[in-house]
């Protein structure tokens, strides 16, 4: 009868589990017991070959490249996060406790020194070899693939649709966020004429538990983007009494409100269409309005 492979009875104590031999290849095993498992290597070509598809498949594995995530994704998977802390708290977050191996069966026992391994039907084994080790590339490209095809359905969902709870606040100069051009607006609704008493009214204390609502009190650390400045030259490099989100005329909006320079008593509020990445935005809406 022909002896099982590894991977297909890890129970017999004849032979290394899988996962045993893919220790012994990072130096994961004991002292003792890597010297065991390289003996019955020696003599046990059914498990070499695994080892070899194993070598193989980590191989495969690094020779592709992790693409990093883009940077505008990045700032408002930050800013959906820092929005959602203080006005939704949640359980602490359990990590995931790691898949089980694929491999059935359980850990192999200790190899008996008095006991080879058979070494029946050699032939019958070898010719399957190939066949064994087409598996794992296969596998493994099949990996790839899976990997490749989430990661940018994953990039693409991220672009395209913005956090229910976005709020600008990062901690980068260039990190404030918006919501994407073309998605649903969410926050107050601003007009022309109403919009002294909206601004008024997000600055009181009561307003700014709001998620589509943040101040940000002179941190200097908390700019708007840099297509943003280049709209307001007015106000380039200076941190906003007010970030918002909102919209004016059925789209979304961005709401920026800085003092007025000169006129402590007065407040520039500006209306800017989201979505810009180098290029100025477009101011929708710009207007000096009393600070009381």
């Amino acid at each position: 009868m022909t002896t099982p492979s590894p991977h297909e009875s890890s129970a017999d104590p004849r032979h290394p589990s899988v996962e045993q031999l893919a220790d012994l290849a990072e130096d994961l095993l004991p002292a003792d017991r890597a010297a065991a498992v390289r003996t019955h290597l020696a003599d046990c070509p059914e498990c070499a070959d695994t080892t070899a598809a194993l070598t193989e498949l980590t191989a495969l594995l690094a020779a592709d490249p992790i693409e990093p995530m883009p940077q505008e994704v990045a700032r408002r998977i930050d800013a959906a996060l820092a929005a959602a802390q203080p006005s939704t708290p949640t359980a602490p977050i359990t990590p995931p406790t790691p898949a089980a191996p694929t491999v059935p069966g359980a850990p192999a026992a200790p190899l008996s020194p008095g006991a080879p391994p058979a070494r029946a039907d050699r032939s019958t084994r070898a010719a399957g070899r190939p066949g064994r080790r087409r598996r794992f590339v296969l596998a493994a490209a099949a990996c790839l693939a899976v990997f490749g095809l989430g990661g940018g359905l994953l990039l693409s969902q991220q672009s395209a649709s913005r956090p229910a709870a976005s709020a600008v606040s990062t901690s980068t100069p260039d990190t404030a966020t918006h919501p994407a051009a073309g998605t649903k607006p969410t926050g107050p609704e601003f007009t022309a004429a109403g919009l002294p008493d909206q601004v008024r009214a997000l600055l009181r204390p009561s307003a700014l538990v709001q998620p589509h609502t943040t101040t940000e009190q002179g941190e200097t650390g908390n700019l708007p983007p840099d297509c943003v400045q280049l709209a307001i030259p007015a106000h380039q490099g200076e941190v906003p009494l007010l970030t918002a989100h909102g919209s004016y005329q059925g789209s979304a909006v961005d709401v920026y409100v800085f003092r007025a320079a000169g006129d402590p008593e007065s407040l520039d509020a500006y209306l800017v269409a989201p979505g810009c990445s180098t290029a100025p935005a477009v101011v929708e809406l710009h207007q000096q309005v009393p600070a009381h």
